[in-house]
């Protein structure tokens, strides 16, 4: 993910982080709407558990969070 925020936006290093990562969740979602089949509504029960979506979605909340 750090890869796509750094390397795949023009000029990232001038954006705030929180709208980079605004950008790649709606990016997910587009995904997920192209897919909705894939989608699983329930939260896991465990992370062993979570899809991709979860987990990516996971990651953006760890990386958004203050330090």
């Amino acid at each position: 993910m750090r890869d796509i925020l750094a390397f795949g936006v023009e000029e990232s290093a001038r954006i705030p982080i929180t709208i980079l990562l605004a950008g790649y969740v709606r990016g997910l979602l587009d995904q997920v709407a192209e897919h909705a089949s894939d989608l699983r509504a329930a939260a896991p029960h465990a992370w062993h558990e979570a899809d991709w979506l979860q987990l990516r979605l996971a990651a953006v909340c760890h990386h958004a969070a203050p330090a």
